[in-house]
């Protein structure tokens, strides 16, 4: 089985609890029968690894944290056990092209183009004379500083942190990968951007456990009517 996470999607809580805490708590999720013959697991970690040609911080925690793997992880359910060997990567590079770090995947950009601040007087303002508030107007309207002579400007002070290639690289993985008929695959996310990747897994004759990141979520049935019993949904 190979297993692709989108790491960002998956909630803060469950992400500080440490890798082996997740991979173990996805394994649970899917129960011990895909796993009762010896089995690996591989999981594959999607993210904005790389600002530039360098490691983000996180990507430098992860790799120290699967130093630990591969290891066997216990799964169990009322009458059976399991024990797969399970590895865990950062997905760094396609699954089709293993030696080509894709860079610069993770960036800081300014505010987005469009962005509009209204202007004062703010509505439930306590002291709508002296709002502390009304120079955020001036800033974001004209994106600089309004005290003369300051060269601030937004570029300088209000970024975003964003992603680059992390749907499309689990969808042409997942393409991929789907090749192996005989290979189940798993992938844990709640974006339905990545449904046009599932649903090729599930036109190939694979099958695939989805499962998704926030409590109670499902797939729009307007996605997966159809998908068929290869298909099967879990909530993390």
């Amino acid at each position: 089985m190979i297993v692709l996470i989108d790491y960002d999607n998956v909630p803060k809580l469950e992400r500080s609890r440490g890798i082996t805490d997740l991979v173990t708590r996805v394994l649970d999720r899917i129960g011990p029968g895909p796993f009762l013959k010896p089995t690996r697991v591989r999981f594959r970690l999607y993210g904005g690894w790389y600002c530039g040609n360098g490691q983000t911080r996180v990507a430098q925690r992860l790799s120290t944290e699967i130093l630990s793997f591969p290891k066997a992880i216990q799964v169990i359910d009322s009458t059976h056990t399991a024990n797969p060997i399970v590895s865990v990567e950062i997905s760094s590079s396609l699954a089709c092209d293993p030696r080509r770090v894709l860079e610069n995947t993770f960036r800081q950009n300014c505010l987005p183009s469009g962005l509009r601040c209204t202007p004062p007087p703010y509505l439930h303002c306590v002291n709508t004379s002296n709002c502390p508030v009304s120079n955020v107007y001036e800033f974001v309207e004209h994106e600089k500083c309004p005290e003369p002579f300051c060269r601030l400007n937004t570029a300088m002070t209000l970024v975003r942190d964003e992603q680059k290639l992390v749907d499309t690289m689990m969808v042409a993985d997942l393409i991929y990968y789907a090749r192996d008929q005989n290979q189940v695959l798993a992938v844990v996310t709640s974006d339905d951007d990545i449904w046009a990747g599932i649903k090729s897994v599930l036109l190939s004759g694979s099958s695939l456990f989805h499962i998704h990141t926030r409590p109670g979520r499902k797939t729009p049935h307007t996605y997966s009517k159809g998908a068929g019993a290869n298909y099967t949904e879990i909530s993390l």
